[in-house]
């Protein structure tokens, strides 16, 4: 087969392609975004930090809490696994947004947060 015979070939397999897509409802010309598209009020989705701070305004961590009780509190808006909880409360331990301190639970010392 020579390249001006698989050219035109190719192009035919395009216009069947495209002209499937349009019958299908889907425009081949755009390709889909990789990105959704915020919302049109612009308000953002609240992340798992977002939502841990907010308990922290609410003033939750005036008292000790374990990253298990602070999943316990957070699993009502904000459904996720424990080790996620205590993953992002040490970052944000780092960030300087909690404080790290130890807890005796059952009589076993337990890392805590306050602030």
């Amino acid at each position: 087969m020579s390249s001006e015979q698989l050219i035109s070939a190719l192009k035919q397999i395009e216009v069947l392609v495209a002209e499937c897509l349009k019958a299908a409802g889907s425009a081949p010309d755009k390709p889909a975004s990789r990105r959704r598209s915020g919302s049109i009020d612009g308000a953002e989705k609240k992340t798992l930090s977002d939502h841990i701070l907010g308990l922290r305004d609410e003033g939750i961590f005036s008292k000790m809490q374990t990253a298990r009780e602070v999943h316990e509190k957070v699993q009502a808006s904000y459904p996720c696994v424990l080790n996620r909880v205590e993953v992002e409360l040490s970052r944000m331990v780092v960030r300087k947004q909690l404080r790290k301190a130890s807890k005796v639970v059952n009589g076993k010392t337990q890392v805590a947060y306050v602030w």
